[in-house]
């Protein structure tokens, strides 16, 4: 296996520097025994309770790079790693474990998304949501109830689908140029 690599830091913060670590390994995809693996983390989608604080924190305070934004949330990066804020009113009102969309997201080659998808419908795993954007996903709890998704595509695909038929409000920044 080949040794973790981390990332520079990414933020100078006014008071001294904050450091935003990433590691990623990097070796191709392989398939062990007939199964399919995960080939990477994917991206973090974070259930926020007031959209312009979690933005200002994560791209002015963090120093993430912000891509877009609309009336529900933003795409921003740190390094390779893609991060969605999204708006969820429930935040405010009811515990994170019974309402908010913040999830995990593994990526899987698409060829290997229909046969791992149904691998793990195969195995009683519970979908907790049905896809609606771009790019095929998958998505499920793990057995402590952890939200995942399997997800096949990146930021870029994403934007670009983004850039076809916007969400509402949304506006794209210069960082995503």
């Amino acid at each position: 296996m080949p040794p973790l690599r981390r990332q520079p830091p990414a933020v100078y913060g006014e008071h001294g520097v904050v450091y935003v670590h990433a590691f990623t390994v990097s070796r191709p995809a392989q398939k062990t025994k007939g199964h399919v693996m995960l080939q990477s983390l994917n991206h973090l989608t974070l259930a926020v309770s007031d959209l312009q604080k979690s933005v200002t924190f994560w791209h002015e305070l963090l120093g993430l790079a912000l891509h877009a934004r609309w009336n529900t949330g933003a795409y921003l990066t740190c390094g390779d790693l893609w991060v969605c804020l999204s708006y969820d009113e429930a935040r405010r009102n009811v515990p994170p474990q019974e309402s908010d969309y913040t999830h995990y997201a593994f990526t899987v080659a698409e060829e290997d998304f229909e046969p791992f998808s149904h691998r793990l419908e195969q195995a009683g795993v519970t979908v907790w949501k049905q896809n609606k954007s771009e790019g095929e996903s998958f998505y499920f709890l793990d057995p402590d109830g952890h939200k995942l998704e399997l997800h096949v595509g990146s930021l870029a695909a994403r934007l670009a689908a983004c850039r076809e038929k916007p969400y509402a409000g949304m506006v794209f920044t210069s960082d995503g140029a």
